[in-house]
This record gives C-alpha cells, sequence and structure tokens, in this order.
C-alpha cells in the first residue's frame, strides 16, 4: 500500500445530497494512538474521530478551543455583567504570546475575553496576529461601543466576532447614520 501524503491524509471527502461531494482541505492536525482532530484556520471547520479501532473520543488531552481573558476591566459598567467592576491591568502581550506558544499544537481557535472589550487592548492587533501566526483562530465578542474602523478591519483576522445583544441595535443605528454620512444615500 502506497504511504499517503499528509495533503492527501488532510483532504477529506464529506458526502452530501446525491452523488455531489464537498471537498473540505485541513490545513492543521493533530492526532494521537487514539484520535485525530483535523481543522481548517480559513472556514473553522473541524472533524475529529477515532483512529485504530477507537470509537471518537468524548473528550480530548487537550482542548481544541481555550478562552482566554487578554482584558482586566472594562469602561461599559454593564449591569448583566458577570465579571465585575474590578480594575486590573490588561494581559501582556508577552504572557499572551507564551499561552499560544504552549497551546499551538492542540489549540485551532481561541475566544478572546475577560473584563472588557478585547478590541480595546493596547496590543489588539498584534495578538490577533501572533494567533494567525502560529495557525490558531482568533474569535471574540465585542460590545462594540467606539468600534473604530481599524479595529473592523482587523478583525478580518478573526474568525467569528459578535456584538452583545446590549448594545446591538445602538451600534447598527451609530454604522448605518455613518454609513449615510459617508456616502450620502440610503441604500443600506
Amino acid at each position: 500500500m502506497k504511504k499517503k501524503t499528509i495533503k492527501s491524509m488532510m483532504t477529506k471527502l464529506l458526502k452530501t445530497s446525491g452523488n455531489n461531494f464537498i471537498i473540505r482541505e485541513f490545513d492543521k492536525r493533530f492526532a494521537n494512538d487514539k484520535y485525530e482532530l483535523l481543522f481548517n484556520t480559513q472556514t473553522g471547520f473541524e472533524a475529529l474521530r477515532g483512529i485504530n479501532g477507537h470509537p471518537d473520543p468524548f473528550q480530548l488531552e487537550f482542548p481544541s478551543m481555550l478562552d482566554v481573558g487578554i482584558m482586566g476591566h472594562c469602561l461599559n459598567n454593564c449591569e448583566i455583567c458577570y465579571q465585575g467592576r474590578a480594575y486590573e491591568d490588561n494581559m501582556t502581550l508577552d504572557n499572551f504570546k507564551k499561552i499560544i506558544d504552549e497551546a499551538k499544537y492542540h489549540t485551532n481557535q481561541v475566544a478572546l475575553g475577560g473584563r472588557g472589550d478585547p478590541n480595546l487592548h493596547e496590543n489588539f492587533k498584534e495578538i490577533l496576529e501572533y494567533c494567525r501566526e502560529n495557525n490558531v483562530v482568533p474569535n471574540y465578542t465585542t460590545s462594540g461601543n467606539n468600534l473604530t474602523d481599524e479595529q473592523i478591519e482587523v478583525s478580518k483576522l478573526c474568525g467569528a466576532v459578535a456584538v452583545s445583544e446590549i448594545f446591538s441595535e445602538q451600534i447598527i443605528k451609530v454604522r448605518v447614520r455613518r454609513k449615510i454620512n459617508d456616502s450620502n444615500k440610503s441604500d443600506l
């Protein structure tokens, strides 16, 4: 039997309706003697399966997604927030890099959070870039308050960005007004 190349091992056919197939390219793979975990860093698609006669695993030895609290304080003072109102320093870029360096071989995604909007971290862009350089997909949730065009642009490095519902309607109205004022059109 021919030895499979990594590329052929990482290409999987997923059957859909009829005789059509969707080909998913996985660019990240972790395997041990019991399971393999495949991940597409562009789409966020993850596949996990048992190998060598082992069943699909119920849990992994290391999480494929980590929650990392990079923020130490928040400016919003939301009544419903579970993080509290303490004021601490944000996580340093060096400490964040240490976490990614230790986790990057097993972790596919990192959810950035903590006490406040991750997009307001002083090293936000560098954090997102470091994740991508290490084949880890960053995601985050924000209030969207004072979201800048630069933050929106760099957020394209993320797999997912969510805006908290408590602020969503307010943010959408501001964006619509900005769009209308910038283009003098109302074709949203």
